[in-house]
């Protein structure tokens, strides 16, 4: 099977549930009554989690507005609007990714827990625990993987359609949750289309950075000429973009890859980009 794609339609549902969603509301309903969890983490994260500021509607339509248009023209828009309103959009989108991914976690991880718990309910030996016994091995490297690895778009083939295990309460809008229950499978779509959105909103960024640059910085390199990228420049046209993208780690998926995209943009090194994020970081007084 191929990898997973996700359609227009797709990435227009999650954008708007990205912006529909009421975080304040989410930490509140987390605290209501029962909630299927294994390992909690969705709680646990989401806690203290505030609404940030509304989205200048002088450039971007509403959610609902949205809706009705078409992903090219809701593209347009993001790239007409303030840098402000691109990097909170993405930071949104990163935070509802983080979110789902979190999730995932709590879903298998009771996966596992229940699997384990029939091991011990089994006789070892028997034909039945060693199956048991498989299954709890399968459901932990699962878990693993998704607690350690990035999910790529073959994450989604593995899980079938007709999956229908525990269901799971998920974020919303003020008046209900976004669906009454979510599943592993809906939880994987909702990582993985974030993820295109982000690399969509992102790839507006670097082409409005190579638009903006000036036209010198566009000529052909000479051999041995050194390149250089002011810090003044850094911290206006890439820092906050990547503080949003990797806020906590030096060492995550995809940093490489975006550092030298970044530095191919302004005719510099990956090093460069990566030293001068470090030393952004550390002036602000915060632990890489």
């Amino acid at each position: 099977m191929g990898e997973f794609i996700p359609t227009e339609l797709e990435l227009i549902d999650v954008l708007c549930r990205v912006r529909g969603t009421d975080w304040e509301r989410a930490v509140t309903r987390s605290n209501d009554g029962w909630l299927n969890n294994g390992r909690d983490g969705y709680k646990e994260f989401i806690k203290g989690f505030k609404n940030l500021r509304e989205i200048n509607q002088e450039y971007m339509r509403t959610a609902a507005q949205w809706k009705a248009c078409s992903f090219s023209f809701i593209l347009d828009q993001i790239r007409r609007s303030p840098k402000e309103d691109q990097f909170l959009l993405l930071e949104l989108i990163n935070r509802y990714k983080e979110t789902a991914q979190v999730r995932l976690l709590d879903v298998v991880g009771a996966e596992w827990e229940n699997v384990g718990e029939n091991i011990r309910s089994l006789v070892k030996g028997t034909s039945e625990f060693l199956a048991a016994d498989t299954e709890y091995q399968r459901i932990k490297a699962k878990f693993i993987h998704i607690a350690n690895d990035s999910l790529s778009c073959r994450d989604m083939i593995g899980i079938p359609d007709n999956v229908r295990g525990l269901w799971w309460d998920f974020l919303g809008n003020t008046e209900r949750r976004e669906m009454c229950a979510v599943d592993e499978k809906s939880l994987v779509w909702r990582v993985l289309v974030s993820q295109e959105l982000i690399n969509r909103i992102h790839d507006i960024a670097i082409d409005q950075q190579q638009a903006a640059a000036p036209a010198a910085d566009q000529e052909p390199k000479t051999p041995g000429r050194k390149e250089k990228l002011s810090m003044d420049v850094f911290m206006r046209e890439i820092f906050p973009d990547m503080k949003l993208r990797f806020p906590d780690s030096k060492h995550v998926a995809g940093k490489k890859a975006y550092c030298e995209t970044v530095g191919k943009a302004h005719g510099v090194s990956e090093k460069t980009i990566r030293d001068k994020f470090d030393t952004c970081n550390n002036d602000w007084g915060e632990t890489m």
